[in-house]
């Protein structure tokens, strides 16, 4: 029996162009507006160094108070096809200190674009089970974010 993938990964399809969907993913005013599991989970931009190098750090608070924090560092940054980070959470989540990486890729496609999240080096299954079902639910509200605009800016 084979093991199971320590990967997420998921695609999606967008009638946006990929500078706007590279702008979602790089823009800190709008990573707020869509870059969580749910509306019910806000997010707030604490870093956000755009550049090979440089850092990020969101803070994602919950209905109840708590907050929880994920930091890494951009690895790749090339406008607007790819973006590369390290993603790790910070105490007191239960997965705290354990780097794992997410891989954006953005390619132009028939009327819009082709959106491909990765995001590997899990340590088990259940916590790439719990990314996969965070990550889809967030690129809904990508797609809901993409819809708004549609015509428009972000």
């Amino acid at each position: 029996m084979a093991e199971p993938s320590s990967a997420v990964a998921l695609r999606r399809l967008f009638s946006a162009p990929p500078e706007k969907v590279f702008r979602a993913f790089t823009d800190p005013a709008l990573l707020a507006q869509w870059f969580s599991p749910g509306p019910e989970i806000a997010t707030r931009v604490l870093e956000h160094d755009l550049r090979v190098g440089g850092r990020y750090r969101f803070a994602f608070r919950f209905q109840d108070g708590t907050e929880r924090v994920v930091q890494g560092e951009f690895l790749e940054v090339l406008r607007p096809q790819r973006v590369v980070f390290t993603w790790t959470w910070a105490d007191p989540d239960p997965h705290a200190g354990i780097e794992t990486q997410v891989s954006i890729a953005i390619t132009a496609a028939d009327h819009g674009t082709e959106l491909v999240v990765t995001h590997d080096r899990f340590p088990d299954e259940s916590t790439r089970v719990r990314h996969h079902e965070g990550w889809s639910t967030t690129l809904d509200r990508l797609a809901e974010l993409l819809l708004l605009t549609e015509g428009g800016q972000p």
